[in-house]
C-alpha cells in the first residue's frame, strides 16, 4: 500500500516502540539502585498479534506479487535472523496465482505484518502491508481502477486531517454494472467502516481493494 495512511501508521508504530523501550530502560535503572540487573534481561518489545477481523472473513482473495518478500514466521525487533522464503517459492505462488487469506496481523517495532495462508493450509507466510507485496484479486480489474483511486484519495484526506469526501468514489460506483458494481458497493461500505473506526488497529478495517495501493 502506498497511500499516506499506512506510511503515517508505520511512523506511529516506530515512535510508540521507541517510547516503550525507553520506559523499559527507566524501570531497569530504578531497579538497579536496589539490586544488580543483568543486561541481557533488557529485551525489545515482541510482536503484538491482532486478529484480522473483517479481512479474514473475505476469505481467499489475496495473491502474491512476484517480487514479494514472505517470511515463514513473523520477524520482530528481537529476532533479526528470520530469513524470507527464496525467490523461487514466491514466483511459483505468484505464477499459479495461489489465493491466500489474511488470518492475523503482527505489529512489531517498525512494521505491520499480515499472516497469509492458502486454502490447503500448507502454504503460509508473513508479509508486509507495504511495498507491493500482495493484492486483492479484484483490484486488477480495469473497471475498478478509478473507484480504487478515488477510495485511496479519500483515505489520504483523512490521513492529512482534511475533510473527507466520498462523492467521487460513489460516483465511480454508480457507473459500474453487474458484479463490478456489487464489488464497488461492498468496497465503499468497507471504506466507510474504516473512516468511522476510532480504535487502535485501523489496518484490520482496511478496504480490501486498497491494499497495495
Amino acid at each position: 500500500m502506498k497511500h499516506k495512511f499506512l506510511k503515517n501508521l508505520l511512523c506511529s508504530v516506530a515512535v510508540f516502540s521507541s517510547f516503550t523501550i525507553l520506559g523499559h530502560s527507566i524501570e531497569v535503572k530504578a531497579a538497579s539502585a536496589e539490586q544488580p540487573v543483568e543486561t541481557n534481561q533488557v529485551k525489545e518489545p515482541d510482536i503484538t498479534y491482532v486478529p484480522a477481523g473483517r479481512l479474514a472473513k473475505d476469505g481467499y482473495v489475496f495473491v502474491l506479487s512476484p517480487k514479494a518478500i514472505v517470511y515463514p514466521e513473523c520477524p520482530n525487533s528481537s529476532k533479526y535472523d528470520v530469513q524470507p522464503y527464496n525467490k523461487d517459492w514466491v514466483e511459483k505462488m505468484a505464477e499459479k496465482k495461489t489465493k491466500f487469506k489474511i488470518t492475523e496481523f503482527g505489529l512489531g517495532k517498525v512494521e505491520i505484518m499480515g499472516h497469509l495462508v492458502d486454502q490447503s493450509g500448507k502454504q503460509q507466510g508473513w508479509i508486509s502491508l507495504v511495498n507491493g507485496n500482495f493484492y486483492h484479486v479484484d483490484a486488477k480489474k480495469k473497471a475498478l481502477k478509478k473507484l480504487i483511486k478515488a477510495e485511496t484519495k479519500a483515505m489520504d484526506q483523512k490521513s492529512d486531517g482534511k475533510k473527507v469526501s466520498l462523492k467521487q468514489a460513489e460516483a465511480e460506483a454508480k457507473k459500474l454494472h453487474g458484479h463490478n458494481r456489487k464489488i464497488a458497493l461492498k468496497s465503499i461500505k468497507e471504506l466507510k467502516a474504516w473512516l468511522n473506526y476510532d480504535g487502535d488497529y485501523p489496518y484490520t478495517y482496511l478496504p480490501a481493494l486498497t491494499i497495495d495501493k
